[in-house]
């Protein structure tokens, strides 16, 4: 790994035990847990309680984020076209998607930003990183917002969730991997998913 493309930024696994712990979340480093008070360390709402957030695929349809999970668990990624480090975590999760078939993993790759997922940039963001395979949607930013139950919202942000929608894990910031070719899936990624499968 040489150069820009090999560089980390600042990679966070936050995780949820439940049901003690509904709302707080630690960061798992080195095998220790610390506790995070930051905006960074709260987890999302559960699906059950934003599943209707309406999301726009880029046909233009309208659907929500409940159709789009179907009672399975799931990845939710919010991305941009101007994220850097976005480039790199679809690569990661193309490669999740490789090792686990949709019938048992929903990835939702969502982007907040107005009209981005399909201006010339997103499009050739979405071609040049592969993230089209990623069931992309736009979600309104206000909705997002809720959604993390953030201030404001930072990117990369890959939430995982249970089959019954509470959120598990959420992995904050770049990801250190190649930008073409193929990807080695993060391990701390794989944690998270294995938490969230049966």
């Amino acid at each position: 790994m040489r150069g820009l493309a090999a560089m980390a930024v600042g990679l966070m696994l936050l995780t949820c035990n439940l049901p003690g712990d509904a709302g707080r979340a630690s960061e798992v480093n080195s095998g220790k847990i610390l506790p995070q008070p930051s905006d960074a360390a709260i987890l999302p709402g559960a699906l059950t309680r934003f599943g209707a957030t309406r999301v726009a695929m880029l046909d233009g349809s309208r659907t929500m984020l409940r159709d789009l999970v179907a009672e399975r668990p799931a990845i939710i990624a919010l991305w941009s076209s101007a994220c850097v480090p976005c480039r790199t975590e679809a690569r990661q999760l193309l490669a999740i998607r490789a090792q686990v078939p949709p019938a048992r993993l929903a990835i939702i790759y969502a982007n907040p930003i107005a009209g981005d997922a399909n201006s010339a940039a997103g499009k050739r963001f979405l071609e040049q990183t592969g993230g089209g395979q990623l069931a992309p949607v736009e979600m309104a930013y206000d909705d997002a917002i809720r959604f993390t139950r953030l201030s404001q919202l930072s990117m990369p942000r890959v939430m995982f969730f249970d089959a019954m929608g509470r959120p598990r894990a959420v992995v904050v910031g770049g990801i250190a991997g190649p930008l073409r070719g193929p990807a080695p899936v993060d391990k701390r990624l794989m944690r998270a998913v294995a938490m969230i499968l049966p």
